[in-house]
């Protein structure tokens, strides 16, 4: 994907919001980012589902790894802004395809659950629970 801008900004729309409206490149949000800015910005929209499934996240964070490996960035630095689960979907493509970290600049999280799921030695926290009674 050829582009002439200094910055790239990739939208990711959470959760049942493949219609929303500020994750397009021609809405308020990016009108506002414009406004504060000289640089030249080129806005695109990563849509998924958008389904409220761990599975269909695992699947369209894939296809990120494959928009992010095929963007054109050798005039451009490229940053992410993702809402709810679709923060998730990012930081998912990330882990599965970690040669794409050099090519996001920034990332910014809006509103993003579970932002990081791991096993945790509940036993560290038994203070926490004593403490509860």
């Amino acid at each position: 994907m050829k582009n002439t801008k200094d910055i790239i900004i990739t939208l990711v729309h959470g959760t049942f919001a493949q219609k929303n409206k500020w994750a397009k490149n021609n809405s308020i949000f990016c009108e506002s980012i414009n406004k504060h800015t000289n640089r030249r910005i080129e806005f695109r929209t990563f849509k998924w589902s958008g389904d409220n499934k761990h599975v269909a996240r695992i699947e369209e964070a894939k296809m990120f790894c494959k928009y992010i490996e095929e963007l054109d960035l050798s005039k451009s630095v490229h940053y992410v802004i993702a809402h709810s689960h679709g923060g998730n979907l990012v930081n998912y493509a990330e882990k599965f395809c970690p040669e794409i970290e050099h090519k996001i600049k920034g990332k910014i999280f809006l509103a993003t659950p579970h932002f990081k799921v791991e096993k945790r030695d509940l036993k560290k926290s038994e203070f926490l629970f004593d403490w509860m009674g």
